[in-house]
């Protein structure tokens, strides 16, 4: 007599098969999205690092070497103090002209402040300071910087005329393991 379909084994072992065939498919869509997430964020954090350095690039790039002030923090990170070349009554001057404060009108005499605060996650924070040094204005521009005294997330050094800027993320592992950074000169307008 001819056979007519299969037995009850040979269908539990083709199913078998096509569940582990079909669970290793799955295993590769996860991985395979993970990674692009991860692929994601590193494209996005390395992007504003780079946005970041050229504020940093071009404020720093503006001023004038003695009109900077380097105050080093704990951690081995730096705060940087200086004021913007501004036209006051169409006269040049020192200061800053802030969209927000004052009406967008120039500020003779407030300075701009890079500061790492260090609170929780370090953070990047640029800060608006009137004449009197008091913070009229505050935003977290990097977050996630490194917290280490061996290798911190801001330093500002002078070097002859120019000034060598670190900026460092903290590593998170995977793409990242040991973090990101940007390292750039500036010459100042003297």
């Amino acid at each position: 007599m001819g056979r007519r379909g299969f037995t009850l084994l040979e269908i539990v072992v083709a199913m078998a098969i096509f569940a582990m065939v079909g669970m290793a498919l799955k295993d590769t869509v996860m991985l395979s999205d993970h990674s692009q997430h991860e692929v994601f964020q590193h494209a996005g954090s390395n992007r504003h690092l780079r946005e970041v350095s050229r504020r940093l690039l071009h404020e720093l790039g503006a001023t004038d070497a003695d009109q900077i002030t380097v105050t080093p923090l704990s951690g081995g990170n730096t705060e940087i103090t200086f004021p913007l070349p501004i036209f006051d009554a169409g006269a040049p001057a020192w200061g800053v002209m802030e969209p927000g404060i004052n009406g967008g009108a120039p500020s003779v005499g407030w300075q701009v402040r890079y500061t790492v605060d260090s609170t929780g996650a370090a953070r990047l924070l640029r800060q608006v300071l009137d004449d009197t040094q008091v913070v009229q204005k505050s935003e977290v521009i990097l977050e996630g910087l490194a917290n280490d005294p061996a290798a911190p997330g801001f330093v500002v050094v002078q070097a002859g005329s120019l000034w060598d800027v670190s900026l460092r993320l903290a590593g998170s592992g995977g793409l990242n393991e040991n973090g990101r950074q940007a390292n750039f000169q500036v010459r100042t307008r003297n």
